[in-house]
């Protein structure tokens, strides 16, 4: 096991800087890690192990002051992989929070160490051991004060997709007293998990939202914390459900609907009248939601077809046979030939294979 050489300090004002982090900020940064560190304390902090770029100075500030690691007592490599996993244990959003540059950072320590301790590393007169795990009493070293947000940006994002899977939304999210109550004795986060509940409806066995746990390790024990989510029914919008060629007119055998994320719902429909009976232009993906802008009317008169022509004059209506010049929908104009080829007219598609001349030819 490598041996960290440290001292028995206080970390009180800095974990309230981390919690503080964790707490406010909601702007990207990129971190990018160092290939070489060389250290000069007791603790490496997040500003040691990479350069920083926030977007604000307060949160460039705060992530520069992170406690990542005690310094260890040899020179050693961290894992990019470790440094992530401290980063979301310390509640930073790894979505908004870009981590780059190196794949391990490797630590050389200064040749001068006489300063340092080789006694293990205390918070609030628990120590820390080489796994690099922060434990104990919470209550002194002011993690007290539990900020719901960050517990549910933490779930969220570990839910998010198993959720939608069954149909659901994260809408919102509050901690009752009694997880609270725990969560303030102090416990590691390990995750979050979806739990899918049985209904007692035949009719609509997905109308009953699933659970959302916390699990977390306390005192050496895994656990699973309820969390009170509020979700919502993913909006049913409708789908293609086999392969169709370009011009199939869609009927129903061809659509269904499907539970779809509201933030990905532009350019989608819920209503099924929009589609059934339009043609498909192009562009369409099976087990995808539908684009209306990819449907067309039907075509009811192709090029280079024949279609009856019909001459609709005031008192007089006479029905032929001619040639369609081009495709067209209904009430399209179409160019159609008649007995002249040189002399094609205008026609109103009305049917299929069927158009009216306008009045007088026009």
């Amino acid at each position: 096991m490598t041996r960290f050489r440290t001292t028995r300090i206080s970390l009180v004002p800095t974990l309230l800087v981390v919690l503080g982090y964790a707490v406010g900020s909601a702007e990207a940064a990129e971190i990018v890690l160092r290939e070489q560190v060389v250290p000069q304390g007791e603790l490496l902090r997040l500003s040691d192990l990479a350069a920083i770029s926030a977007e604000t100075a307060e949160n460039q500030r705060a992530l520069e002051s992170l406690v990542m690691f005690p310094t260890p007592a040899t020179s050693r490599d961290i894992e990019a992989s470790t440094i992530r996993d401290r980063l979301d244990l310390l509640g930073i959003d790894l979505l908004e929070h870009r981590v780059t540059g190196a794949a391990r950072v490797s630590i050389r320590l200064a040749r001068d160490s006489s300063e340092l301790s080789d006694e293990p590393l205390s918070f609030a007169d628990t120590q820390v051991d080489s796994g690099f795990e922060i434990r104990g009493d919470v209550r002194t070293v002011g993690f007290a004060e539990i900020n719901e947000a960050t517990i549910e940006s933490f779930c969220r994002a570990r839910t998010q997709r198993a959720l939608e899977e069954l149909g659901w939304e994260w809408t919102g999210m509050r901690l009752s007293s009694e997880t609270r109550s725990l969560l303030e004795q102090g416990c590691r986060w390990l995750g979050a998990e979806v739990r899918p509940v049985d209904s007692d409806s035949e009719e609509t066995p997905d109308a009953t939202p699933p659970r959302v746990v916390l699990v977390v390790d306390y005192q050496g024990a895994r656990r699973s914390l309820p969390l009170d989510v509020q979700l919502e029914p993913m909006p049913r919008v409708v789908f293609l459900r086999s392969v169709v060629e370009r011009g199939t007119v869609l009927n129903e055998s061809h659509v269904t609907l499907r539970p779809w994320p509201r933030r990905d719902s532009a350019r989608t429909t819920s209503d099924l009248g929009e589609v059934i009976g339009r043609e498909v232009r192009g562009g369409l993906v099976v087990d995808r939601p539908i684009d209306p802008a990819q449907l067309t009317p039907p075509t009811l008169v192709k090029r280079n077809t024949e279609v009856r022509i019909s001459t609709d004059i005031p008192g007089i209506r006479v029905s032929s046979f001619g040639k369609a010049l081009a495709d067209g929908g209904m009430d399209d104009i179409v160019l159609v030939q008649l007995n002249d080829p040189r002399r094609p007219v205008r026609a109103r598609v009305t049917g299929e294979s069927e158009v009216v001349i306008l009045g007088g030819g026009q």
